[in-house]
């Protein structure tokens, strides 16, 4: 499905419209670096393939299993996260970088980028 989805999504001058508002969880935002350590948390309530984490001195997050090497007491990013969660209207045209478990990384119109469920973007090439 993966797959199937990356070819549908991905690529160049791919503009996508959102069908669904969107507003950010949270009013905060944390960026780790690869090799930070994070204590872990799984929750009931963790979307799925994401996991609750606490880095040292900063807000916790949620962050994707995938990007992360879980050891018993903690976790080690794989690479760089962003947990920004970008704000979106219906109409809104926006351009996806990447997917991961329900959720896509991308870019606005006025070029700022961030976390965007899937369901909110419709998936139609439009050029």
């Amino acid at each position: 499905m993966v797959d199937i989805l990356n070819q549908v999504i991905m690529g160049e001058n791919m503009i996508h419209g959102i069908i669904k508002p969107h507003r950010p969880s949270f009013h905060y935002h944390v960026i780790l670096q690869a090799g930070e350590i994070v204590k872990y948390e799984r929750r009931i309530n963790d979307p799925a393939g994401w996991i609750w984490c606490t880095p040292a001195r900063k807000n916790p997050c949620w962050v994707p299993e995938a990007w992360l090497e879980i050891h018993r007491r903690h976790a080690v990013l794989l690479k760089p996260y962003n947990s920004l969660e970008l704000k979106v209207e219906r109409g809104e045209e926006i351009e996806i970088e990447f997917e991961q478990s329900g959720w896509a990384w991308v870019t606005n119109s006025e070029k700022v980028s961030g976390w965007i469920p899937l369901e909110c973007i419709n998936f139609k090439k439009r050029l």
